[in-house]
């Protein structure tokens, strides 16, 4: 019993992969058209972005002869995610805003701003997105520059030391035109074959004589077979009545 079952399912695997083959031409259809929908989109109605980043260092306080001990050091690693939040506090962004003169809200800013700390570093590299690449590096600069003053006077940090400047980003960071395109062909082919895939299950029509058998369970005693989409039998009863007219006449 479980043997037919297993031949059934593996029948209707078959015969499904079969109906996918049948609609390829339609499945790389929209796999073409969402791709090209998701092309035209990215092109012309997302606003590209670019990232600008700058790099800052922090030591905790100074040791005796100018030098930072392990303890300082430990100490800045520690408060590392303090320096972080820090940032996006509004100790930085609103002078920040002023300074530029920015048609932007702290909250607007902020999320525009991504700020990292590399593993087992002092390090925080802070970066800016924007619509305008000269802007984004603009306001890294400066927000760098803010963060660097607003932690050592709140935090009593000994020094924080600029590592690296923001740049002018020479491409946009987002949106990502393959990932997109990509994205809308595999998407278009994934709805293309669930769309076959559900008609196929759905349809419960008798189409031949095994549809009857397996799902009537009855035996076909006899099948008339279609003259219209049969070419070799029609070819074959028109021989046969041409044959039986020269006979007659």
């Amino acid at each position: 019993m479980e043997e037919k079952q297993l031949d059934e399912i593996e029948i209707d695997l078959l015969e499904l992969l079969g109906v996918l083959w049948e609609k390829i031409l339609w499945i790389v259809g929209a796999a073409v058209g969402v791709a090209l929908v998701a092309l035209l989109v990215t092109q012309f109605l997302i606003t590209p972005m670019y990232q600008s980043t700058a790099s800052l260092y922090v030591i905790n306080r100074q040791g005796e002869g100018g030098s930072a001990t392990s303890s300082d050091l430990s100490a800045a690693t520690s408060l590392t995610y303090d320096f972080e939040q820090m940032v996006t506090t509004n100790l930085v962004l609103e002078p920040t805003i002023r300074r530029l003169r920015l048609d932007l809200t702290p909250a607007e800013l902020a999320k525009r701003i991504i700020v990292d700390n590399p593993t087992n570093t002092r390090i925080l590299k802070i970066t800016v997105e924007d619509e305008d690449p000269e802007r984004a590096k603009r306001i890294v600069d400066t927000l760098a520059e803010i963060s660097a003053n607003t932690i050592v006077d709140v935090m009593e940090i000994e020094k924080v030391n600029s590592i690296d400047k923001g740049t002018v980003p020479l491409y946009p960071a987002s949106p990502s035109l393959k990932k997109n395109v990509a994205i809308g062909a595999l998407g278009g082919a994934f709805l293309a074959c669930a769309v076959v895939v559900l008609r196929f299950l759905l349809d419960d029509t008798i189409k031949n004589e095994e549809d009857v058998e397996k799902y009537l369970n009855v035996s076909v005693l006899g099948s008339i077979p279609d003259m219209e989409n049969n070419k070799p039998l029609r070819k074959r009863a028109a021989y046969k009545e041409q044959k039986r007219r020269r006979r007659s006449a």
